[in-house]
């Protein structure tokens, strides 16, 4: 089982961003497949994808595959997917 990085991209002062990065932390099955990885758009250092059209986001690999307060099921089904792959 391979670990991934999953990427949370966040502002400061956005409490949605807040919710979601508290919700992916607490996810077991996200803790067991990948590695969460939260980036602040606030720090003039983090480059923002090209693919990135609002915060916050949760990409991996280079697509998003969360918008808002995400789905920890749907993060983690997805996780569990690629690792049969």
């Amino acid at each position: 089982m391979a670990q991934r990085e999953l990427y949370l991209y966040v502002v400061d002062g956005c409490e949605t961003c807040q919710r979601a990065r508290a919700r992916l932390e607490s996810c077991k099955t996200i803790a067991a497949r990948g590695t969460l990885v939260v980036r602040s758009l606030s720090e003039p250092s983090t480059k923002r994808p090209a693919a990135l059209v609002g915060v916050p986001s949760v990409m991996l690999e280079g697509e998003i595959i969360a918008m808002g307060t995400p789905d920890c099921c749907a993060v983690g089904a997805l996780l569990a997917a690629m690792d049969r792959e």
